[in-house]
C-alpha cells in the first residue's frame, strides 16, 4: 500500500495543485523543513488518509476539503468534526490545544 502510495505521489504532486502546494510549503518553510524525500512522504500519506475517508465514508473527493478549507461534515451534516483541524496543519488549533509562540522543533524549559 506504501508503495502504490509513494508512485501515485510523483504523479499526482505535478498535476494536482492541492498536493502540489503542500510539498512547496513544506519544503519552503522557515521552521523546519524537511528534505526533498521527507516531504514527498509526507504528500503519500496525506494522499492515503484521503483515500481512507472516501472510501469508509463513501463521499468524492474534494479539493476544499483536502486542503482544510472545508469541513467534511458540512458534505455529510452526520458526522461530528474536530473544530480548528486541518489534515495539513500538524495539529488541531481548537480549544484543547494551548497556543504557545513556535518554537521551530526545539523544546525549551519553561
Amino acid at each position: 500500500m506504501r508503495t502504490a502510495a509513494w508512485r501515485a505521489m510523483w504523479g499526482a504532486l505535478p498535476h494536482n495543485p492541492l498536493y502540489d502546494g503542500h510539498y512547496k510549503h513544506l519544503t519552503t518553510r522557515a521552521c523546519n523543513p524537511p528534505k526533498a524525500n521527507q516531504a514527498r512522504l509526507a504528500v503519500a500519506a496525506a494522499l492515503l488518509r484521503q483515500l481512507f475517508v472516501m472510501v469508509t465514508r463513501r463521499v468524492a473527493w474534494d479539493p476544499a476539503i483536502g486542503s482544510g478549507a472545508r469541513d467534511l461534515a458540512e458534505k455529510q451534516p452526520g458526522l461530528r468534526s474536530m473544530p480548528g483541524c486541518s489534515p495539513f496543519a500538524g495539529s488541531c488549533s481548537g480549544t484543547a490545544t494551548r497556543s504557545r509562540a513556535p518554537t521551530c522543533g526545539r523544546r525549551t524549559r519553561t
